[in-house]
């Protein structure tokens, strides 16, 4: 195809591709919406409940800052009283609001401004049921600084105002002697009874108390008190409305109510339903039911509520007339703040006739998802040219559903009544959910450009047709090998310096040195090796040698012959086939080339399930992430099986011995100055996976930390343009160590999850009403006690010990499906680019799972630390037995414990009720699976090398790699 064509075609495929994923993002949002129409609720609404608190108002704080202004001098706690204390102007602001929609409205409280409620409901031709407080008189003591007596002079003083209420105002046509106090266990029913009855002789009106359902069939006494039942029905909060619905549930309780107080007159004093909470779980006899929370619920089930409620006449109030934030820090969760028909700003929630659009807003949703997503995709499409159709509505859709995920937290978090720290707690959650989203859609532009791409055009081609291609009679630079070991099997070292010696190129030195090896029988054998070898093997030993292994390569670079071109460095374990050089070195004809690599690969795991494990894990970077950045010429370069130009190395002065990966280090700086790298998928040498999990665990922790190193040693070079690094290379650099900085925000968050689990089951939060006053004392000294204690009063009211409110829905289920896209993302790019079967890559997962804690934790080392000292990979370590390999993950081993206890606990604590509680629980699950596989990884390890001791393997002289031993290259390498 031309390239012309080439170009039309893409421009075709990508404005194909963005119209497919604008259609999909609207088709998708719109699947959540659709509309109702419960029955109407027309005319005037019988009686709403209502309490006087605006958005910024805090009615506990409110309670609690007055008694402790009346018994201390606390300039605070006035201020607080000040703030949170009823209004008239608000109280005024709604009963305009309520006037010719309502009939009614109860009231809670007859002090501190509330009196006021029924002249100005008088105004505006409202009637009103009112009601007075009972205070606490079983739940505090004598000693606590007099609240006791407090509470109880408090509660005369309700009861006082509360008879001066119903006779000075006509409008009143019952009252209310308290709410849920008996429920609540803050006053026995006897005392409940001498207050009912001190109101019954002084007022003209019928006397009640408000109780929910359950109450009045416990306590007929109470019921032969009052003039009516007054009688909270609310199905949303109980447990017993399950799969029968909340409405079989109401007529359930108005039956048994019926039934059980014939003669009794029922006036349902609160029924209704939250717009927004978590969902609940309810279980009847017809089985189990979730209760969702939304604003079309709540239009459903009030008007359900409602039309039967007139069809039975009888009276009701709907609780209640305006949302109540504070309810939600304070009370009752966060659907307590959401009851009202109105919301907190006065806004009318839902229509009272007609249909009812479930989720109405979600066009607007799908606007702000492509607002957030076409630039990102747009910004794909532009430089991404080389990827087919499929590739780009892959990409798309990620970055979408990316999209969609922040745009519905934000949704969530703007509905939300929030305060300061909740407000804080919601941006931390976000910028996680941010990071995560971003680590997301850098592995989803690698699996589109990796599955999907057009042409690979920069891969080496296989080693069979470079050799058929060289000219006959051609020069060969000299290449010096050098190779570095420290206290290494002697066996295993000859293997390597046998398949040297074996090697096809004509112009070729080894340079062996040994360093830190005290005992002169693991070294010398090796000495001899190489002076039987001939002339061109030379063997150096030193008892002690600084910078470890960078620090023994720079020595040998001073002993490597003057007229040496290319410098090669293999890992002492290494069998490497013949023809490796003749196949790679011609590389270097090209003299923007500084380096050339050559994959690592493995050569002892076709019957350990162990290392075959590890050795596909190990393959996954060298078939993929290292074939597409070769793309980029932004090549991870290692420290094995790799060729470079000798005056590249005199111009960066060798290896960096404060890097313990200097071999990435050094790639990095070869870029910085303008260098390119070649590589080759093809295996031309094979050494030894880790002997055991131990060994493993210690190889990637020295990689993770000196990526660390790296990126604060090189950190300016990436986001500047002081160096000749590519944009490409500086993001390939960037982005290939996100999954790293993933691993590092799991161990974080795991451990978060953990607090929080233990958190929401343990009551842990202790009174903070004395933190709250010794941070205003703090503020008074400098003149600002009235703010600080402002801002701090929903904290001074928290007068009882409390448990963590779980992480909502909408961070819960992304994180979900985080874990899933990693899955999919995995799975994927194995099946389309590493030559293995289907277990093999479920192996390598596992590995790659194992290392989790591993990574994260070298990385947030590696962030803090400057220095952690050289971790050797031992080799032919083959000690095993099942306690050891428990010790070698133990420490995953007890995070994974915990998290199913965690688990455990909060599904059998919280989950009852709770399905949010339920995905926490299933979270908590995920995020023990890394940890469950590095004890199964080393379960399988221990098992392997026990079954070859008992079988008495006894394996047979490595030999060198041949030719046809090469991984088939994928189409278009």
């Amino acid at each position: 195809m031309r390239a012309d064509d080439r170009h039309s075609a893409s421009r075709t495929s990508a404005l194909a591709a963005l119209l497919a994923i604008i259609a999909a993002t609207f088709l998708g949002w719109n699947l959540f919406s659709h509309a109702i129409e419960p029955p109407p609720m027309d005319g005037q609404l019988y009686g709403v409940t209502y309490a006087p608190y605006g958005k910024d108002q805090d009615a506990m704080a409110f309670g609690i800052a007055k008694e402790r202004a009346a018994l201390s001098d606390d300039a605070g706690a006035k201020a607080a009283v000040l703030q949170h204390g009823p209004r008239r102007e608000q109280i005024e602001r709604d009963m305009r609001t309520l006037a010719g929609r309502v009939r009614y409205v109860r009231t809670y409280s007859a002090l501190d401004g509330i009196e006021e409620v029924p002249k100005i409901a008088d105004q505006y031709g409202l009637k009103v049921v009112a009601g007075s407080w009972v205070y606490d008189h079983v739940g505090v003591t004598n000693d606590q600084r007099g609240r006791l007596e407090f509470y109880q002079r408090l509660t005369d003083r309700e009861i006082a105002a509360l008879i001066r209420i119903a006779n000075a105002n006509p409008n009143v046509e019952r009252v209310l002697v308290g709410n849920e106090t008996v429920l609540r266990g803050e006053i026995s029913t006897k005392r409940l009874i001498e207050y009912i009855r001190q109101v019954k002789k002084n007022v003209k009106v019928p006397v009640s108390t408000a109780e929910p359902w359950h109450v009045w069939l416990d306590h007929p006494e109470l019921v032969r008190e009052v003039d009516y039942i007054a009688v909270h029905i609310l199905p949303y909060w109980d447990e017993g409305a399950g799969k029968d619905g909340p409405m079989a549930y109401l007529k359930d309780k108005i039956g048994k109510l019926r039934e059980s107080y014939p003669n009794k007159n029922i006036v349902v004093t609160e029924v209704g339903w939250p717009s927004h909470g978590a969902s609940r779980i309810g279980h009847d006899q017809g089985g189990t039911g979730v209760k969702t929370a939304s604003p079309a619920e709540q239009a459903r089930q009030v008007r359900n509520a409602v039309a039967w409620l007139r069809e039975q006449k009888i009276d009701h109030f709907v609780i209640e007339a305006f949302d109540q934030p504070w309810k939600s820090r304070d009370l009752e969760g966060m659907a307590g703040g959401y009851w009202g028909l109105w919301d907190a700003d006065r806004q009318q929630k839902f229509d009272w006739t007609g249909p009812v659009t479930v989720f109405g807003a979600w066009w607007k949703l799908a606007l702000w998802t492509l607002a957030l997503a076409l630039p990102v995709f747009g910004l794909f499409l532009w430089t991404m040219r080389n990827i087919r159709f499929a590739g780009q509505v892959a990409f798309g859709g990620v970055v979408a559903l990316a999209g969609a995920g922040m745009v519905y937290a934000g949704y969530v978090a703007a509905g939300t009544y929030m305060v300061w720290y909740q407000v804080l707690g919601w941006l931390l959650l976000m910028a996680f959910l941010l990071a995560s989203l971003a680590m997301v859609l850098a592995q989803a532009l690698e699996l589109a450009d990796t599955i999907w791409r057009r042409r690979w055009v920069r891969a080496i081609p296989p080693a069979r047709d470079v050799l058929a291609s060289l000219p006959a009679i051609r020069r060969w630079p000299k290449v010096s090998l050098h190779l570095a070991i420290c206290n290494e099997p002697p066996a295993m070292v000859k293997e390597t310096l046998d398949s040297l010696a074996a090697l096809d190129y004509p112009n070729l030195e080894v340079i062996v040195i040994d360093n830190n090896t005290r005992d002169p029988a693991v070294w010398r054998p090796v000495e001899e090796h190489c002076q039987q070898l001939g002339p061109h093997f030379r063997f150096f030993h030193f008892d002690v040698m600084k910078g470890f292994k960078a620090g023994a390569l720079n020595h040998v670079l001073k002993e490597t012959a003057p007229d040496a071109e290319i410098i090669g460095v293999i890992d002492s374990d290494y069998v490497v086939r013949k023809d490796w050089l003749k196949a790679l070195v011609p590389q270097f004809d090209d003299p923007r080339i500084g380096y050339v690599q050559a994959p690592q690969d493995h050569r002892d795991w076709r019957d350990d399930r162990f290392k075959e494990m590890l050795q596909w894990e190990y393959a996954g970077f060298f078939d993929i992430g290292m074939c597409l950045r070769n793309e980029y010429d932004a090549l991870i370069q290692h420290g094995t099986m790799t060729l470079v130009r000798r005056s590249l190395m005199e111009e960066l002065d060798g290896w960096a011995t404060w890097c313990i990966t200097e071999d990435t280090e050094f790639g990095l700086r070869s870029m910085e100055r303008g260098y390119s790298a070649a590589y080759s998928r093809e295996r031309f040498g094979q050494g030894l996976t880790p002997d055991n999990f131990s060994g493993y665990k210690k190889q990637r922790f020295r990689w993770a930390y000196g990526a660390m190193q790296i990126l604060k040693g090189h950190w300016r070079s990436l986001v500047s343009n002081g160096t000749k690094l590519t944009l490409w290379q500086k993001y390939h650099f960037a982005t290939g160590w996100l999954p790293w900085f993933a691993d590092a925000l799991n161990v974080v968050f795991t451990l978060a999850g953990l607090v929080w689990a233990f958190g929401a089951l343990v009551p842990i939060v202790p009174p903070l009403a004395p933190l709250g006053a010794a941070l205003t004392w703090l503020a008074s000294l400098v003149g600002a006690e009235g703010l600080v204690g402002n801002a701090l009063s929903p904290m001074m009211a928290a007068k009882d010990w409390g448990t963590l409110p779980l992480p909502p829905e909408s961070f819960v289920v992304p994180t979900l499906a985080l874990f899933v896209f990693k899955l999919v993302y995995s799975f994927a790019l194995y099946g389309a680019r590493v030559n293995c079967s289907l277990r093999q890559s479920i192996g390598a997962a596992f590995a790659g799972l194992s290392l989790t804690y591993t990574v994260g934790r070298a990385v947030i080392y590696g962030l803090l630390t400057s220095k952690l000292p050289f971790i050797r990979t031992p080799k032919m370590d083959s000690r095993a037995t099942l306690g050891r390999a428990v010790a070698m993950a133990r420490d995953e081993a007890l995070i994974a414990v915990a998290l199913w206890l965690a688990a455990i606990g909060v599904w059998l604590g919280k989950g009852t009720i709770d399905p949010e509680a339920r995905l926490w629980a299933v979270l908590l699950v995920v995020q023990s699976l890394p940890y469950v596989a590095a004890l199964y990884v080393s379960l399988v390890n221990a098992l392997e090398q026990m079954r070859q001791s008992r079988a008495l393997v006894i394996p047979a002289p490595a030999q060198p790699v041949a030719a046809e031993a090469t991984v088939p290259l994928a189409a278009g390498d």
